[in-house]
């Protein structure tokens, strides 16, 4: 079984980022094993800075109107699955605060398709494999600039 942890990474730094994903890496590598509080609590404040919280309700509604033609895919609350007989393939995907947790196995073809659609809602997802010690953007920052606009998944409360 293959775990992602996605994050919506603020514009600027993304684009001051781009070519250095290690740093993110290291950032939320650090905070998930850190052990002492305080650690932690400033860990904590460095991917509340970095990254952007998603609004649970627009992010549901979103991806169920991009879901909604696909019949391999279900929701039960708070989980959002993509599934495939032939070739076996499954996903699923559930926002847990700050981050999108994926998890998937089989072939790879409904984590493709999350991440296609993740990709097209914004060009600043970052998704970290932990396991495999990887992380890359969903869409490459060099491009984002030339993307249509965006769909605004931020939180208005949530704007530090």
């Amino acid at each position: 079984m293959r775990s992602y942890h996605i994050y919506l990474i603020k514009d600027n730094i993304a684009k001051h980022y781009f070519g250095q994903e290690e740093k993110l890496f290291q950032l939320f590598k650090d905070f998930r094993s850190a052990r002492d509080k305080h650690m932690k609590e400033v860990l904590y404040r460095q991917i509340r800075f970095v990254s952007h919280q998603l609004d649970a309700g627009k992010f549901k509604t979103l991806l169920q109107t991009a879901c909604k033609l696909m019949t391999d895919y279900t929701y039960e609350d708070p989980i959002h699955y993509l599934k495939s007989k032939r070739p076996f393939s499954e996903a699923t995907l559930e926002l847990q605060g700050r981050e999108l947790k994926m998890t998937s196995q089989g072939t790879s073809d409904m984590e493709v398709t999350f991440f296609e659609i993740l990709r097209k809602l914004d060009g600043h997802f970052l998704a970290v494999n932990f396991q495999a010690r990887q992380c890359a953007w969903l869409n490459p920052i060099k491009n984002a600039d030339f993307l249509q606009s965006k769909v605004d998944l931020i939180s208005r409360d949530s704007v530090h």
